[in-house]
């Protein structure tokens, strides 16, 4: 029963995890600052990232795929702080899918590409996260008592669908077995103080 509990509340922190990671400055190969990203964001199974860059389009990258933009959203207080030469459409605001496997963010200049890995968040601030979620992760295996005791004994599909929804499951309905899945903090990033990879600009 332990041991189910603990799977339980796994797949609960996977749903309702909510961490901020260290920002950090997106620098090229010469030094120069080619913008930074500000905040970057765990939220269940969301991962976004905020900040602004100087560059034709930004993304974030997973190994099963990518979302892109460009930057355009209005960031005075950059303009301000950079001077003349600078612009104002700079900032930019990326969400997609949290899935297993290392996160890049990605910045598209006219000189080529640059491929910067995502931080992880400490590991003191995990365990922080993790204490906050045992109260409300209690509470919902409280109601979900009843349907656990009788999804124990029949295993009937309702009784799973009535614990999914107690612990705030709703989304993922579907007939697969419970499994523990993968936290983005759970992967080894590679550092991101500098670009780790750099493809020269299409010609």
């Amino acid at each position: 029963m332990l041991g189910r509990l603990r799977h339980l509340f796994r797949r609960y922190a996977d749903h309702h995890q909510d961490i901020a990671c260290p920002g950090f400055a997106l620098i090229d190969e010469r030094g120069q600052t080619l913008g930074y990203l500000e905040r970057i964001r765990i939220h269940g199974r969301q991962v976004s990232a905020e900040g602004w860059a100087e560059a034709e389009a930004v993304s974030l990258i997973s190994p099963a795929g990518e979302v892109k933009a460009n930057p355009q959203l209005l960031r005075m207080d950059v303009l301000t702080s950079r001077g003349a030469g600078s612009r104002a459409d700079v900032g930019f605001a990326l969400t997609r899918p949290l899935e297993e496997g290392q996160i890049h963010f990605c910045v598209e200049t006219g000189a080529g590409r640059y491929l910067y890995g995502l931080p992880m968040p400490r590991q003191e601030d995990v365990v922080a996260m993790r204490r906050r979620l045992w109260p409300g992760f209690l509470a919902a295996v409280i109601r979900a008592a009843p349907a656990l005791l009788r999804w124990q004994k029949t295993a009937d599909p309702r009784d799973r669908i009535e614990i999914k929804r107690a612990l705030g499951l709703a989304e993922d309905l579907g007939p697969r077995p419970w499994r523990r899945t993968v936290c983005f903090w759970q992967t080894t990033p590679t550092p991101a103080r500098c670009p780790i990879w750099r493809a020269p600009a299409s010609r």
